[in-house]
């Protein structure tokens, strides 16, 4: 005779042909670690650098400083939140929000800076991968090709929007996209581990 048939529901036994009971694990028994975070971290800071190349890094150092298991791990990262660097780093960052809006300041296509945007990717793909246990280059990598595409498309995405809306508004608009990347990239850094919503 066969046993009637139970309902599946999460970590409730069910019932075998020998009468021993089965339990079964569901997806909400799992805790899930959002592996990933390091990654889209590094993706959202440069991001962020690759339209105002000291953005994602002034936030950087500032997630580092608050998560000392960061930054307690690598040479790279603590040096990163040092007090000096942070306050350095966040100094440059509003100067170039403000220097953004100047006339006669150079395409952050033409080479000079680019390059620093490229740079600035490729120090947060570094730093990051440091502080979480992965290579270095391979972060570097990812940062610095970040950045260099971020900066061709907010390059253009800027020249759209000045098109459709006055010069000052479209860089306020571009300027809280950059904020809000930035941002967004060092809550993620500061937190790796955390457990994933259910």
């Amino acid at each position: 005779m066969r046993h009637p048939r139970q309902r599946c529901t999460g970590g409730v036994p069910l019932a075998r042909r020998d009468s021993r009971p089965v339990h079964v694990i569901t997806f909400r028994e799992i805790p899930v670690i959002r592996t990933t975070e390091p990654v889209t971290a590094t993706l959202l800071l440069a991001s962020a650098a690759g339209a105002r190349s000291m953005a994602g890094v002034a936030a950087m150092t500032r997630a580092f400083a608050i998560d000392e298991g960061l930054s307690d791990v690598a040479a790279l990262p603590h040096a990163l939140a040092s007090p000096r660097a942070q306050g350095v780093t966040a100094l440059l960052a509003a100067g170039e929000l403000i220097g953004d809006k100047l006339p006669n300041i150079p395409n952050r296509t033409d080479l000079l800076p680019l390059l620093g945007r490229v740079g600035a990717g490729a120090l947060i793909g570094a730093a990051v991968s440091d502080a979480t246990g992965r290579d270095r280059l391979t972060g570097a990598l990812v940062g610095g090709a970040t950045a260099l595409l971020a900066a061709e498309l907010s390059y253009l995405a800027r020249r759209e929007l000045s098109r459709v809306l006055p010069a000052f508004v479209a860089a306020a608009v571009e300027d809280a996209a950059v904020l809000w990347l930035a941002a967004e990239g060092a809550r993620r850094l500061a937190s790796p581990g955390a457990p994933a919503a259910a």
